[in-house]
Parts: C-alpha cells; structure tokens; sequence
C-alpha cells in the first residue's frame, strides 16, 4: 500500500499474488504519476488468479509494456482504476469468468492505448469514466460479454482498434462495442471488426444502447457478424449518427427500431463481395425466361456484373423489363450505365438501367421501348457497371 507521492517511482518485479501492486489512496494524500513498467502478472498458482494485477486508486498513473495472465476458472481483472491512467503497450490476457480486462470507474481522461487484449468471458474494457481515448487496441477474442463496454460518461471515443473474433473453440460474443447506460458524446469511429471463420459469426459489431445522447458510429469495418449495428431506442434516445460504415456479410447489417432522430448515410452493405444474381421479368406480363444467369461484383459503392438470358415465346405487348439486379442503382442520369453484349433481335440496340430501381428496359437504335413480343424466343446478354443507391 502506498501513502506518499510515487511520481518518480518505478515497478519492474514479478508477482505472485492476488493484488500484484495496490496503489492506496489515503485521505489527504494519494500516489500520482506512478510508472508501473516491465512487469510480469503471470500467478504461477491459478488459485490465486482471481484477483487484480494493479489496482490504482492514484493520479496519472502510467502502465506501460506489461504482461497480464490471468487462469481459467478462476478470473481476474488485470487493471482496475479510477484515477486518470494511462495504459499502453500491455499485453492483457484477462477477462476471464465475467471479469474485466481493464475496468475503469469514474476515471477521467484515460488513454488506453496501443494494447493487446484476449478476451475469454468477460470484458475485455470497461469504463463508466469521461473524455476518455481507446485506441489502436487489438482484440482477440474466443467468447465475450463485451470487448469494449461504455457505460454512462461523456465524449469517450473508440477509435482505430481491431476486433479478431477466432473462430471455433467455444466462440460466442455478446458485443464488440457496447455503448449504454446512457453515455453522451460517445464516438466510434476507424474500428476494423472481423470474424475469422469465413462465415457469419454469432453477435453485434456495436450496440447503442437506450438512452444514449451525441453518439457518432463511423467509418468502421464490420464482416462476418449476426448484426453489424444495432441501435436501440426510447424516448429519450436521440442525436445518433451512423454514416460511412461498411457492413460486410453481416446477417443483419443495421438494426434501428422507432429511432426518429438516426442520421443514417453512405453506409456500405457487403462493400466487397462476389456472387449471383438471377433476371427476372419485371414487365408485368409474368414472362418465365427460358433460361436467365447474372453474376455481380460489389467494390464498394460500385457494382460490375451481368446477365445472359433467353425470352420464352410470347405475344404479349407490354415493353420489355428485366429485373433483379443485386443492387438498387444512383438515383442519377450518370448511373445509368449498361452495355448489349449480343442478342439475336436485331432491332435491340441499348440496355438502359432505371434510376433507383433494380431493372432495365430494352430499347432499340431511336431510343424506344422494344416490346416483349419483339424479343419472342430472342436470347440477350449484357454488361452493366453502376453505382448504387
């Protein structure tokens, strides 16, 4: 226990004991500006795992380039605090049990920067502090409540961390970044968030929880989740922004539920994807194509695909559209871009998407609709490149 100022102090020692070092806040005189550096919290008895590696109750303290190991079932919590600390560069292996990695509590601008956190239960952060930073952090994860938990405090900002969601094991996640308990001026930004099992993992990239006030979610990274954002509502939640995140294989990319007052733009569903796609007659004529194949690929807001099918032998009139395209296209005379490729009706000479629509119609060399009597057992095939909605 410590009762005088540690300000030019410095720990660099292993330890075998529940609380490795217990910086004690005695009334009228705390410790400030203790370096803990170098150490090794590794208990080589799990029996006594279940306890904390620093527990600061101090000033500016700075945690730097130490390890953390922590043992199954036991748990711990490798850094607990509610002071201004500053921890970086550690290599934190806690969170076991429903413990914490790092649990902060009314601290006030911490910086939590630049760690590697392996998460196997619990949490891997947690903070009811304000002004805090949380960045450039790596996070490996087996199973969590979750990795990164803001509860209550003001402009906190998660920032440039990556997010690596193992597969197999006992893999579960609750959330990647949860932003709750009322928390204002939040902002989550520059995450890269990715499951590494090639197919959609089980939790939420982030979650914004009822009640939350200013919360700024973008341009982050999320693939391969059951729900990229998830932002819940009541009455008094408001002023959240979601805007340029990509949402890639997700199963649900955003979850919004009677959230009037959810700014959300230019957010990119499966940013970088390949597939197939199937044309469908969209005349209204209820045409059955012979036969119809489409291929697409997504590079961000951009689509490249095409399409090769066959007309059934019809009399009908109506003009001809096909449908189905993978994608909604821009609302603008520029994303109306689409090439004929070859088909066996001479007169067809252009293929022409529909603004904020998924279908083309057919026309010939003066522009005008061709009908579907026109392409009567006419086989088509056609490119198009496009931006979309």
């Amino acid at each position: 226990r410590c009762s005088r100022d540690w300000s030019s102090d410095v720990c660099s020692s292993d330890l075998n004991t529940e609380s490795g070092i217990y910086l004690n806040e005695v009334t009228g005189h705390a410790p400030n500006g203790c370096l803990i550096i170098g150490c090794d919290f590794s208990p080589e008895d799990s029996s006594t795992a279940g306890g904390y590696g620093i527990y600061d109750e101090a000033s500016n303290t700075r945690i730097i380039g130490n390890w953390f190991e922590y043992a199954a079932p036991y748990g711990g919590t490798a850094i607990y605090s509610v002071g201004s600390p500053k921890i970086i560069g550690n290599n934190i292996s806690g969170g076991i049990g429903g413990d914490y990695g790092i649990h902060l509590v009314g601290t006030t601008a911490s910086q939590i920067v630049g760690n590697t956190i392996s998460v196997t239960g619990g949490y891997g952060i947690y903070t009811t502090g304000s002004y805090g930073t949380i960045n450039g952090n790596t996070f490996v994860v087996d199973y969590a409540t979750d990795c990164i938990c803001v509860s209550g405090g003001y402009s906190n900002q998660i920032t440039g961390n990556t997010f690596k969601l193992v597969s197999g094991g006992s893999y579960t996640l609750g959330n990647c970044i949860n932003v709750t308990g009322s928390a204002s001026g939040t902002g989550v930004s520059s995450n890269s968030i990715y499951y590494t099992g090639g197919t959609a993992g089980t939790g939420t990239g982030v979650l914004i929880g009822n009640g939350c006030v200013s919360i700024q979610v973008c341009n982050n990274s999320i693939i391969y989740l059951t729900t990229g954002i998830n932002c819940q509502s009541n009455s008094s939640s408001f002023r959240v922004n979601i805007t340029g995140n990509n949402l890639t294989s997700c199963t649900t990319k955003t979850s919004v539920t009677n959230q009037a007052d959810v700014l959300m733009s230019d957010n990119i569903a499966d940013a970088n994807s390949y597939g197939t796609w199937t044309p469908i007659d969209s005349s209204g004529a209820g045409l059955s194509f012979t036969s119809a194949t489409g291929w697409y690929r997504r590079d961000g807001q951009v689509i490249t695909g095409g399409a090769t099918l066959v007309y059934p032998v019809t009399a009908d009139a109506t003009n001809a559209k096909i449908g189905g395209l993978p994608f909604t296209v821009k609302n603008s005379q520029e994303a109306r871009n689409a090439s004929l490729v070859a088909s066996d009706e001479a007169t067809l000479k252009y293929i022409v998407p529909a603004n904020n629509a998924t279908t083309v119609s057919l026309w010939d060399s003066a522009s005008v609709n061709i009908t579907n009597a026109t392409m009567s057992g006419n086989s088509v095939k056609f490119s198009f490149s496009y931006p979309v909605a």
